[in-house]
């Protein structure tokens, strides 16, 4: 166990050093998300048929406690409070936990726990639901002009597994629409592209938008108003881990890309 007050816990913006006398003494982490594979036997053949799917949510589970400097109950309560307060998110909120600062979780309160109080303790464990991968905490970005109507910009996603990405593009000229393909996904949006126009195609939210990209810290999220799914096709890429060749079509030269990502660990 980390020596002074463990491990430093940081939950939606707040590190758990903001907490009154609040010590996290240790952590567990699921090896791996959930599993939601099927299998189905078939009578008389050997093994079974495997349905892949893709995981679930991972449990990450912290083992902490209070601790005032005196006996004086309505303060230890006061504390205890504060770490409900902290702990009850209503949405999934990054979570950094110190001996890992470059990644974080998408987390959020799995359980109602207990507290077993007595004099000037108050201990307790504060389970997480977590999204299946983690995430590094720097988002990832490259710019660059095409000079030509179809052009390839190479990224290198630095994580284990792959990740959505958002790709942002602004046109010189009109153009009668823009392709993006990676991977061998392809996602078509089939509407004119004004001069100086944009195109956003967010991979993580699952929409193209006719606007400036709106989701700068790549959490899925957009406006309504500016979606224009109605002339689009195929469906949304993503980026292997490893080095990626981002395949982007106008009919016009000169646009400008911005893309963003993050890496994602097991």
């Amino acid at each position: 166990m980390p020596s002074g007050k463990g491990y430093t816990v940081t939950f939606d913006g707040i590190p758990s050093t903001a907490l009154t006398g609040f010590y996290c003494h240790q952590v567990e982490r699921g090896l791996v998300a959930e599993r939601r594979t099927a299998f189905e036997d078939i009578p008389g053949m050997e093994g079974a048929y495997v349905f892949p799917e893709e995981p679930g949510l991972r449990k990450v589970e912290l083992d902490c406690s209070v601790m005032i400097p005196t006996v004086n109950a309505p303060a230890r309560r006061a504390a205890v409070r504060q770490v409900a307060s902290w702990y009850n998110r209503p949405r999934m909120k990054k979570l950094i936990i110190s001996d890992e600062p470059t990644v974080y979780e998408m987390a959020i309160a799995a359980e109602a726990p207990n507290v077993t109080e007595w004099r000037q303790r108050g201990s307790f464990k504060l389970p997480f639901f977590c999204e299946p991968y983690s995430y590094q905490i720097d988002l990832q970005s490259h710019v660059e002009v095409a000079t030509s109507a179809g052009d390839t910009f190479t990224v290198v996603n630095a994580g284990d597994v792959w990740t959505p990405f958002i790709i942002q593009i602004r046109a010189a000229t009109p153009s009668t629409g823009a392709v993006v393909e990676v991977n061998g996904r392809v996602w078509e949006y089939n509407k004119t592209i004004p001069a100086l126009g944009y195109v956003t195609f967010n991979t993580k939210a699952g929409v193209i938008t006719n606007n400036i990209n709106y989701d700068t810290d790549l959490q899925g999220i957009f406006l309504p108003a500016q979606v224009d799914m109605a002339n689009t096709d195929g469906r949304p890429p993503y980026l292997e881990a490893g080095s990626n060749d981002i395949e982007v079509s106008l009919s016009s030269s000169g646009y400008t890309v911005t893309i963003l990502w993050r890496g994602r660990y097991s």
